[in-house]
């Protein structure tokens, strides 16, 4: 699942895992809860894997990446 950047008014920016659907809706601050919008960049990042701290959200699609897909590499 992608990894998206957010900034909050009040913490400053920090990544969050969101499903592609929900990615420009705005997510809260996991310090302060406050609903932060999301920093349109130029790169996103695809988990090969979960763990650490990030916020995390399960999509809805079931889509898992194959060895040959391009992005797995």
């Amino acid at each position: 699942m992608p990894i998206y950047e957010y900034a909050c008014d009040a913490c400053g920016t920090f990544d969050a895992i969101r499903p592609v659907s929900r990615r420009d809706e705005p997510t809260p601050c996991p310090g302060c809860s406050l609903p932060s919008p999301r920093i349109v960049s130029g790169s996103t990042v695809l988990l090969a894997q979960r763990g650490g701290n990030m916020q995390t959200e399960e999509g809805g699609y079931g889509f898992r990446h194959r060895g040959g897909c391009g992005c797995c590499h």
